[in-house]
């Protein structure tokens, strides 16, 4: 071994590299090994938990949005109406009903039997006992089975509404409705 090697291998030991400072001298200067500080690693170590917690978030108000309760879902006609849109001016009114085929009615007063086609959004749940629940475009409830109902929208002929013809085969009628529904009662 040459004078220059023994001289490398001798002497002090080397601080990080292309520092050109030994250990004595980079721990003087207060470098202490770390990558990171305290606060940093405390925050790598929170990341995960953080991304966990947005993800359980986004996946709570999702199953708010859709989670309209335990039962099956039921065949629900909607048309394009919205809040804020312009109201229907044919009154409609009537107590929800089940009929045959998970179809959903409204009973009028005068005896005939009303499809309603309910503004976008809108979905029905069954529940095992038969009771059936209707729900807002926020997954609000605003009816059940038994349940008497107001509104005002559109009477119409056309029946081709989500797949759901056979329902309006034993309706007296079909209701778009196009506002707000208010329980009655």
């Amino acid at each position: 071994m040459s004078t220059s090697d023994d001289d490398r291998s001798s002497g002090p030991a080397q601080g990080p590299e292309g520092t050109g400072h030994d250990s004595a001298t980079a721990i003087a200067e207060g470098w202490d090994g770390r990558a990171m500080s305290t606060r940093g690693y405390v925050i790598m170590a929170l990341i995960p938990f953080l991304g966990a917690a947005l993800l359980f978030g986004l996946v709570a108000l999702n199953a708010q949005r859709t989670g309209t309760g335990e039962g099956t879902s039921v065949r629900l006609p909607t048309n394009s109406w919205l809040p804020g849109q312009a109201v229907g001016a044919s009154p409609v009114a009537g107590e929800l009903v089940a009929g045959e085929g998970g179809c959903v009615y409204l009973d009028a007063t005068d005896g005939t039997r009303v499809w309603p086609v309910w503004p976008a959004g809108w979905t029905a749940q069954e529940s095992e006992s038969g009771v059936i629940s209707l729900y807002d475009d926020t997954s609000s409830l605003v009816a059940r089975t038994g349940t008497s109902i107001t509104a005002s929208g559109e009477t119409t002929t056309d029946t081709d509404y989500t797949g759901t013809a056979a329902c309006a085969a034993g309706a007296d009628s079909v209701q778009l409705i196009e506002s707000e529904v208010v329980p009655v009662g």
